[in-house]
């Protein structure tokens, strides 16, 4: 961590060709940038063009009350309480773990003050104090320009902006046009994806009817939204007054403070932008790309325009996530000419415009004499196949496993980053299961990933969690098909790469079948299927590829475990992946996963119930040693069953912390563990119990390792008092709870031991 905070410390900054370390110049340098960037006036010159709202919905009577009704007391709980306590605090160092451990001794002051907001429209000044925290760009930063401004907001602010927020969610889906496909319920960026990918087909072929698409990266997008243009775009919509005022006054009364090697320093106030860091910002970023969206389909009916191949049907002209912009139609001068026009007066009205070294623009069918004269017109530079849209490498002809490489690339990064590192069982299957599974479930959401690569990935995941690297291989009892096991199942809780990939794909044949209200169904029906039913449908030649791909899923996928994995309407994916798996439950699973045990002692446990550690008796069966007892009493060979239950020191060890947990029937053997598992219940007294034994049971086999590669042992006594100091911090750790009785009980325990 020290290091870590050594090598984030900004002590320098590039001017020119000269290296400045004085701080003071440095404090000032970044200070001025931020100040002159966020707090000098928008760039936006034109007014919002009223003509174009026409082009999509706006607010009815019902839905603008729906918004303005009052909020409660428990929706300010529900707003604070969905705040992660993990999240940084505002300039006051108040984080949500702290109001959420008083709640019931503040949580009624905090609740009026949040409600006297949306009674009065009036925000204290302090409330709206911001720390911009800097987070680089790019590896080695030389300039403040270098650097992402991340707004730490104070905690009851959020609480705001998330009450907001929830008004906000409930009317997007129908505000926002089906293009956008970030942050709004029941949007896939997959799905844009795909569409993307239809789109190239043709780029490829030389005889086809000329078509261009400009990708376009907005420069600092978030920083630079013209406040008129956002009270301007709601009041259009038909917001309620009082609905547009709660937001104008959030935005309106921002003051920053930048942090900067963990002290504050300047201060200025807000001119433009939406904070990156308040929840309310990205929901209003989506609308004001769905204003774009509306203006090209304005001049969509201009004379001259002609739309891109395949997308005149749906009068499709751009697809958004979030901030990421593609823009297609016809390739011809006056097309262009006319979307490139669009997007300038979106740019002038916004205060937004593109970084044009990092966008570019691409030809299909197009000739050379009216290529260059495109090119000159929008001054975007021609780009290259494959390229980059939202981390996938696309193509217009099929996917290659080169162009799966980089998932293998991003996990080795991740790997070489961590093989440092002296990592426990529990922190790698989590590092698996949050980042490397994370990073392949990416991919195989959108296509099937080649063989090749899935075993590869699962090679790689499978070698980082048993410690082996490079040619050195380590020995593990558990195969991987066990530990990709669902954990109520006695798995891990990983999936398998083959039947996972299938599995996420299958979600897309289930919105096909059932005719889900998405833009993706819209445009295969519109495409390929004309309204056949995809049981029936017949692949044809010049389908795209990846639609076949999911076509050929049909002869796998049995339709009534399709059909089963449907609740509520929605297809889960990880429900279909389970019933696929036949094999029977587990009983001790509950027990082992349950989540007052430490994390780390988990998953020995885990390994103990399965009988799964590298005990000299499994050790000695495969390689030839010289002794197979135990290194702790050396009376016995070294099975589970002595180490853990027969062991003169695990006798002791049991005997002292059955002094201070009080009397139960601890398990004196493997089978009466696997019963204690199977019978336990979710009483708080008997996941206490449960806790002691899989804390005493890890110890003693830490203690174990220790008599084998340091030839030393502990105290019995000792390790019981470890063991209670361990369940002790965890049982603190864990609260408070909802449920009063429960924390009375931990504490009780607590202060008894």
């Amino acid at each position: 961590m020290r290091k870590r905070r050594l090598e984030n410390r900004i002590t320098t900054f590039t001017k020119g060709n000269r290296v400045v370390d004085d701080f003071d110049e440095v404090v000032t340098h970044f200070v001025k940038h931020f100040e002159t960037f966020m707090g000098s006036k928008s760039s936006a010159s034109i007014m919002l063009d009223e003509s174009c709202i026409q082009h999509g919905n706006c607010l009815n009577v019902e839905q603008q009350v729906k918004l303005i009704r009052p909020f409660t007391k428990d929706d300010v709980k529900k707003a604070l309480f969905s705040i992660h306590t993990t999240k940084s605090p505002g300039l006051d160092g108040f984080g949500s773990g702290f109001y959420k451990s008083l709640w019931s001794n503040i949580g009624d002051d905090v609740s009026v003050a949040v409600l006297d907001f949306f009674a009065s429209g009036r925000l204290p000044k302090d409330l709206n104090e911001t720390v911009i925290s800097l987070i680089p760009k790019v590896i080695n930063p030389s300039s403040a320009k270098d650097y992402r401004p991340i707004a730490c907001c104070n905690t009851v602010y959020k609480c705001i902006s998330k009450m907001i927020c929830s008004r906000l969610s409930e009317v997007l889906p129908k505000l926002v046009d089906s293009n956008q496909g970030a942050f709004i319920k029941d949007r896939s960026l997959a799905q844009n994806i795909m569409i993307f990918q239809d789109l190239l087909k043709g780029y490829s072929r030389k005889n086809v009817s000329a078509r261009c698409i400009m990708k376009i990266d907005l420069s600092k997008a978030y920083d630079t939204v013209d406040w008129n243009f956002v009270n301007d775009l709601l009041r259009m919509l038909c917001f309620p007054s009082r609905f547009i005022s709660w937001i104008m006054t959030c935005l309106k009364g921002t003051n920053y403070h930048i942090l900067l090697n963990g002290r504050i320093q300047g201060s200025f106030k807000g001119k433009k932008g939406l904070r990156q860091g308040d929840p309310m910002s990205p929901l209003l970023f989506v609308m004001i790309m769905d204003y774009l969206t509306r203006l090209l389909r304005h001049y969509s009916h201009v004379k001259g325009f002609g739309f891109h191949p395949m997308c005149k049907t749906l009068r499709l002209i751009n697809l958004c996530f979030a901030d990421d912009l593609v823009i297609f139609c016809k390739g011809n001068l006056n097309s262009i000419r006319l979307t490139y026009e669009a997007f300038e007066k979106f740019c002038n009205a916004t205060g937004l415009s593109a970084n044009t070294s990092k966008s570019h623009i691409y030809f299909g069918g197009v000739k050379t004499e009216t290529k260059s004269k495109i090119l000159e017109c929008v001054k975007i530079e021609e780009g290259g196949f494959p390229l980059k849209y939202l981390g996938v490498n696309l193509r217009p002809t099929k996917w290659k496993a080169e162009d799966c490489g980089v998932i293998i690339d991003k996990l080795n990064k991740n790997l070489n980053c961590w093989a440092s590192r002296n990592l426990s069982f529990a922190g790698r299957a989590q590092l698996i299961h949050s980042v490397l599974l994370g990073i392949r479930n990416y991919w195989m959401g959108i296509f099937i990933i080649p063989s090749k690569i899935t075993a590869a990935i699962d090679k790689s995941c499978r070698d980082f969690l048993w410690g082996s690297s490079g040619t050195r291989s380590k020995f593990h009892r558990a195969s991987w098909e066990k530990v990709c096991l669902p954990k109520n199942l006695g798995g891990v809780g990983f999936r398998e790469g083959k039947k996972w990939n299938k599995a996420l794909l299958a979600k897309n044949l289930w919105a096909l079948a059932s005719k889900q209200d998405c833009l993706w169904v819209k445009w295969i029906n519109s495409i390929y299927l004309r309204n056949q039913d995809i049981w029936s449908y017949t692949m044809k030649v010049d389908d795209c590829w990846y639609f076949k791909k999911i076509l050929n899923l049909r002869d796998n996928l049995d339709e009534a475990r399709l059909s089963q994995a449907v609740k509520g309407g929605k297809f889960s994916a990880k429900r279909y992946y389970n019933l696929s798996i036949e094999v029977a439950k587990a009983d001790y699973a509950k027990a082992s996963w349950d989540k007052l045990i430490v994390p780390k002692h988990r998953f020995i446990f885990w390994q103990i119930l399965n009988s799964q550690l590298l005990t000299r008796d499994y050790i000695g069966r495969i390689l030839s040693i010289q002794n197979v007892h135990c290194p702790v009493c050396e009376a016995e060979v070294e099975t589970h069953e002595h180490l853990f239950f027969n062991c003169i020191f695990t006798k002791q060890v049991i005997g002292a912390v059955m002094e201070w947990v009080g009397c139960f029937s601890w398990p004196r053997t493997h089978g009466e563990l696997l019963n204690w598992c199977k019978n336990l219940n979710q009483q708080p007294q008997m996941r206490v119990l449960n806790t002691v034994i899989a804390a005493t049971l890890y110890s003693v086999w830490k203690n174990r390792n220790c008599c084998v590669f340091d030839l030393c042992c502990a105290a019995p006594r000792r390790v019981s008092l470890d063991v209670r100091k361990i369940v002790q911090l965890r049982l603190l750790g864990k609260g408070p709870f909802e449920d009063c009785r429960k924390n009375m009980y931990f504490l009780n325990v607590i202060n008894s031991w």
